[in-house]
């Protein structure tokens, strides 16, 4: 009687473990659900961040566009701004390959800020800017330009 009680002992606890992992795997499955529709959303607002200055700052819009078509052209505060402007939307992309990578964020979700840049990189002030100013990235973020950007078509928006 006194092994039979040990034995059930053993099953209500082995039970108890199996019970315990499943809510912790239910618990994970949700958590990363989370963190994946978190990190979508931070990646749509810097992406919306940034149309957003080009919207309401018509001088920097002027230097975006002028940079693209001949950064050489460009006066040396212009240079500067338009390198911080294609910095800052690279940094942000390296951030977002990361994330893709790392398996947190859908490559969809990225995928016109990506055209953007190609759209960018179609113009020969940009080229211009890269090979000047590449460097200043790190060597999988130039990897990623050179074979995910520069190499790939430009889709244009139909607008």
């Amino acid at each position: 009687m006194l092994e039979d009680l040990g034995n059930l002992g053993d099953f209500i606890g082995g039970l108890g473990v199996v019970v315990t992992l499943l809510y912790l795997t239910f618990q994970i499955r949700q958590n990363t659900a989370s963190v994946r529709a978190a990190t979508v959303q931070s990646a749509a607002e810097a992406n919306a961040e940034m149309l957003d200055r080009f919207a309401c700052d018509p001088e920097l819009l002027r230097v975006y566009q002028a940079g693209t078509t001949d950064f050489e052209s460009l006066s040396p505060d212009d240079r500067l701004r338009f390198a911080a402007v294609m910095g800052a939307m690279l940094h942000r992309m390296e951030g977002m390959v990361d994330q893709a990578q790392r398996g947190l964020l859908p490559t969809d979700a990225f995928e016109g800020a990506a055209n953007r840049l190609r759209g960018a990189f179609a113009l020969p002030g940009t080229h211009a800017w890269w090979e000047r100013g590449r460097t200043l990235f790190n060597a999988r973020l130039r990897a990623w330009v050179e074979e995910e950007v520069i190499a790939k078509p430009w889709d244009p928006p139909a607008v």
